[in-house]
């Protein structure tokens, strides 16, 4: 089966636009196109290497140079810090799909929740392949489609809004899990799922995510999800655009930091 990740971005669209207090990870003098780079990436994924550093740094070959600073190779670098500067890099630069491929708790325990761990990609692809199909766009209406993030270290801030929180749930993560949440809204999921999780829809992003309330106001990213009634911009469509790169957030915009 074929994954279809977002990789439609048109040209106006490939950089981010950054919270206020950011840490960029784009190299100014760097040429390296971040959508050629998720692409290597993905299509290499199941190649196997004896250091796992090195399913992104052997695939710099496949790559045209320079490369920017915070993504070359370092093996004085852990595994960790590694997919954490790569997964960073291509938030940074309005790649989407590499939350989609995020694992969140199920991933290594080391690492964040929103970092895509390269040496086991999700398996079950069922809700990417439909993205494509019915072109979903939850998180952006038509001429807005940018995600707006912050990191510092180990926490993603990401700005979106919260649709609802999970009231029941049911099924296995074998056959997919379905919940409702309080507001009496229908949704699936690929991955777990318990009551009390938050919906959340990060601008840019084409479906929902899950997330898990961690403590201090932070989150776990789950996953994504399909929940009936935003698929198709309907959260985000009466935004006041304008005024969503305010350094705080304009409700009903939050700003969700994610460990």
């Amino acid at each position: 089966m074929q994954l279809s990740l977002d990789r439609d971005l048109s040209p106006g669209e490939q950089t981010l636009p950054l919270l206020p207090g950011s840490s960029a990870a784009v190299d100014s003098d760097a040429n390296l196109d971040a959508l050629q780079l998720f692409e290597v990436l993905w299509r290499t994924a199941h190649f196997q290497c004896q250091d796992p550093r090195d399913k992104w740094y052997a695939s710099l070959f496949l790559l045209p140079s320079p490369i920017p600073a915070p993504v070359r190779p370092d093996y004085n670098r852990s595994l960790a810090d590694v997919y954490s500067h790569l997964a960073w890099y291509l938030i940074a630069n309005n790649i989407s799909g590499a939350l989609q491929l995020a694992q969140g708790m199920n991933a290594d325990s080391t690492m964040p929740s929103w970092v895509v761990d390269w040496r086991s990609l999700p398996r079950d692809v069922q809700l990417a392949k439909r993205s494509e199909q019915v072109k979903w766009f939850a998180g952006f209406p038509d001429g807005h489609r940018r995600v707006y993030a912050r990191r510092s270290e180990k926490l993603l801030v990401l700005r979106g809004l919260l649709v609802d929180t999970v009231k029941c749930c049911w099924g296995s993560r074998n056959t997919g899990m379905r919940f409702v949440t309080q507001q009496g809204l229908h949704g699936q999921a690929i991955g777990g799922v318990d009551a009390g999780d938050l919906v959340c829809i990060f601008l840019g992003s084409r479906a929902p995510f899950l997330m898990k309330p961690q403590r201090e106001n932070r989150s776990q990213l789950m996953g994504e999800c399909v929940v009936d009634g935003v698929m198709h911009g309907e959260a985000v469509t009466d935004l006041d655009w304008a005024s969503v790169e305010e350094e705080k957030p304009v409700s009903p915009l939050q700003d969700f930091s994610i460990v």
